[in-house]
């Protein structure tokens, strides 16, 4: 049994910045896969910050739109104005940021940081994890956490020789991730299964929004996920979206190109046709400014220079996750979350593209300073007689996909989300375990989701059903560990 002062459990931006913003006197520990590539690594598009002082209130505007004016105003003023200072930070770290705006969807400006071209992830944690060398890193995964008194104390990892550990600690860091690959078609790492939010309901943590899920509606299509991502900057930047004979399928939406993700994925899903991405209007700086693209192409045997690239809708963000407030604490005592598995209320019912990142540096920054300037409890030794995890209902990851991609995908409806509840509810009350705790945790919150999903009745943002009433949509769907929800006041 080891102990710390911080447990970080997570490897991506979200976890750099906490773990890089800790005052070093401070015994911190990273607890991730050795060597798991994180959405961080994945990341195509790049940092959206606001240009200057008055850009904060178009930067805003543009962010509560496509969130669908479920955005919690406050909170997002305070993180996009902390934008600037945020990539100044990143480049003290050593990013090399592109002198040059890009533009993408939703954007009234072009304001996107981009570096590496459109692979500004990867040059992201290329700069910052190297400064990470003085950290302990532990290589395993989040089973459960560890509460005493109503407080987080520490967290039960399966380490990777298959040991159950139980590490102690006086502030745990969920950065964990999103829950896309819960679907068959995905754009993240197939590690991404909402463990972390599952374990925080578990837990007691307040979790909301879990019915909100945006789709990417240009992922390159292979033979099988995670699938390549074509970024939102390559349309904004002049390529088109089009049938195989050429012909435009966003010429009936207001925006066309850069319309916003979650009307331009379900605009695809309705209409069924299949997509492509015309990149050829860019020329030959596409090899330059979008080489990742190029080389996904190129993977499928395709040359984009002359030819129509195959993409279509896949799950790549979850807006729901664990509430938070203004420094990344959550209703736990002692936990805090950070990252795509936490629920700041800057994204709302949908992302604005490149926001996401942005919000990792920024709330990042913030709970590490919030650790590092508050008042840590004393060590709390972990009693002798812990209780071990619980065992849980655990289905099959496939299918728990299956489901998913059936009830949950752009375009849902009331019978189907009932019956694919049904399965999980019908799991729970015979004791149907596979005894993987990766899959515990996805059934609970494949679960979850359904419930928060058949209970918001009305179309909103990445939310959209066939069976729609006409209702306010401003409320919040809280969901706890028994899946029962609560209709709350919205921040």
């Amino acid at each position: 049994m080891s102990s710390f002062d911080v447990v970080i459990i997570g490897d991506g931006l979200a976890a750099a910045s906490v773990a890089l913003s800790v005052a070093p006197t401070l015994r911190v520990a990273i607890v991730a896969p050795r060597g798991a590539a994180t959405s961080s690594d994945w990341a195509k598009g790049g940092i959206a910050a606001p240009v200057d002082g008055p850009d904060i209130g178009d930067h805003l505007a543009d962010t509560i739109d496509a969130g669908a004016h479920l955005v919690d105003e406050r909170a997002a003023k305070s993180i996009l104005a902390d934008g600037p200072s945020a990539i100044r930070w990143l480049g003290d770290q050593g990013v090399a940021f592109a002198p040059d705006y890009g533009l993408e969807a939703g954007h009234r400006r072009a304001r996107i940081r981009h570096a590496a071209g459109d692979a500004t992830g990867a040059a992201v944690m290329a700069a910052l994890r190297p400064r990470l060398g003085s950290i302990t890193r532990l290589d395993g995964t989040l089973v459960e956490l560890i509460t005493l008194d109503g407080r987080v104390v520490g967290a039960w990892v399966r380490t990777a020789d298959g040991r159950l550990d139980a590490i102690a600690a006086r502030r745990v860091v969920l950065a964990t991730g999103g829950a896309g690959a819960l679907f068959d078609a995905f754009t993240c790492p197939p590690t991404n299964l909402g463990t972390g939010i599952a374990a925080a309901a578990w837990a007691g943590a307040r979790v909301v929004d879990l019915e909100f899920v945006q789709f990417h509606p240009t992922a390159i299509g292979g033979p099988r996920a995670p699938f390549a991502l074509a970024t939102e900057a390559l349309r904004g930047a002049g390529a088109l979206l089009v049938d195989a004979d050429g012909t435009s399928l966003v010429d009936d939406l207001p925006a066309r190109e850069l319309t916003t993700r979650d009307q331009l994925a379900l605009h695809l899903s309705v209409h069924a046709t299949p997509a492509f991405l015309d990149a050829r209007p860019i020329g030959p700086s596409l090899v330059d400014r979008f080489p990742s693209f190029v080389a996904a192409a190129r993977t499928l045997g395709l040359d984009p220079l002359r030819e129509l690239v195959p993409v279509r809708p896949a799950a790549h963000y979850t807006m729901g996750g664990i509430a938070t407030d203004e420094l990344g604490a959550t209703s736990l005592p002692g936990l805090f979350a950070v990252g795509e598995c936490a629920v700041t209320g800057l994204h709302g019912a949908n992302r604005l593209a490149s926001n996401s990142l942005l919000e990792a540096v920024v709330m990042g920054r913030r709970v590490g300073e919030a650790i590092t300037e508050g008042d840590l409890p004393r060590p709390t030794p972990l009693p002798t007689a812990l209780p071990r995890p619980v065992r849980r209902p655990a289905l099959p990851l496939a299918r728990l996909r299956a489901l998913a991609a059936l009830a949950l995908g752009p375009l849902r409806d009331g019978d189907t989300l009932a019956a694919a509840y049904r399965t999980i509810k019908t799991a729970g009350l015979t004791g149907e375990s596979s005894g993987d705790p990766s899959e515990a945790g996805a059934t609970w919150l494949v679960g979850a989701m359904l419930a928060g999903a058949a209970a918001r009745r009305g179309s909103v943002g990445a939310h959209a059903r066939r069976d729609a009433i006409d209702e306010d949509p401003h409320y919040q769907l809280a969901v706890d560990a028994d899946h029962r929800v609560t209709r709350e006041l919205r921040p």
